[in-house]
């Protein structure tokens, strides 16, 4: 069973996601729309809300994603824990508008800014504070044309796809399944506060390319 989370700014579920988080939970249950800082008790803003879709179907795992991005360009990158992209690990979402978008509270996560450009490329920035500066800056990833286009495996161990896609459709992705994590590796990881952040420890996993146990012992090490 998977986990599709989609994050929203304000006190409503509409419009335009600041982010998606795809993973394994074998208890997922769905809501259609909730607090996302449950777990960090009383605030003095409440501006976060999420939605959490289950789905037993790998194959339409993207097909979620796209839908709820609607007619707003997005980036998707779906990260794995192998150099071939065969196995799956988890799977994030991000408005591609080129503007710093990310929670509330700068104590949840990262910031991101993900463009699409001209030329077919893309690329992806995240930061450590909700104003995006440059010296904010925690790391940088640049899709080419190529690897956008045909979802090719990327030397960070990922796939990359757009709203520039046709629409895929169910039939179409079931060509690249895959296998995935145990729940028990990622349970927990996308709950709470933690979502944006958890890219920092998956990227980072992929990035140095380690031995699938010692990638799995990352991921507890930050679940804990």
């Amino acid at each position: 069973m998977f986990a599709i989370q989609a994050t929203y700014l304000g006190d409503q579920c509409g419009g335009t996601p600041y982010a998606i988080t795809v993973y394994e939970d074998e208890n997922c249950t769905a809501t259609a729309c909730d607090s996302y800082d449950l777990d960090y008790g009383s605030r003095a803003i409440n501006a976060n809300m999420m939605t959490n879709d289950c789905s037993s179907n790998y194959s339409e795992l993207l097909l979620i994603m796209r839908d709820k991005f609607g007619n707003s360009p997005y980036l998707l990158q779906k990260l794995h824990i192998d150099e071939n992209c065969t196995e799956f690990a988890m799977a994030f979402g991000y408005p591609a508008m080129g503007a710093c978008v990310g929670a509330y509270n700068e104590s949840d996560g990262l910031y991101a800014v993900a463009s699409l450009n001209t030329n077919g490329s893309a690329s992806l920035k995240l930061y450590l504070e909700r104003t995006c500066f440059a010296n904010q800056q925690y790391m940088a990833t640049f899709v080419s044309q190529e690897e956008l286009a045909t979802h090719s495996c990327t030397i960070d161990w990922s796939r990359w796809y757009s709203s520039n896609d046709a629409k895929a459709t169910a039939a179409s992705e079931q060509g690249n399944t895959g296998s995935t994590l145990s729940s028990g590796a990622l349970a927990g990881i996308g709950l709470g506060g933690f979502g944006f952040a958890v890219v920092l420890v998956v990227a980072v996993i992929a990035r140095r390319r380690q031995a699938r146990s010692r990638a799995l012992d990352r991921q507890d090490h930050f679940e804990s």
